[in-house]
């Protein structure tokens, strides 16, 4: 029996500023450096936030829309653009 793949929905409403600042940094960062991921705190502090707390929330409402992935356990640095050609053209 094969593992049941994660459902992702399009959310109707219109991503929050920050949450476009999020994937923006995110993505910029990708390019920038030959594709890994920044940190918690990196994302903190580019973005103007000041709880790891409210990257994590931001960061599920993006993997909920499918534009994000993460690794299981929620390892450091493991972000992937999961959004295609449509984030890195939009971006």
């Amino acid at each position: 029996m094969s593992e049941p793949q994660p459902q992702y929905h399009a959310d109707p409403r219109p991503m929050t500023r920050r949450q476009k600042a999020l994937l923006t940094y995110i993505v910029n960062y990708k390019r920038a450096s030959g594709g890994d991921s920044p940190s918690y705190a990196e994302i903190m502090h580019a973005v103007g936030i000041t709880s790891p707390s409210i990257v994590g929330y931001n960061l599920s409402a993006l993997e909920r829309r499918g534009l994000i992935s993460r690794a299981a356990g929620g390892k450091s640095r493991s972000i992937a653009v999961t959004g295609g050609r449509w984030v890195y053209n939009e971006i």
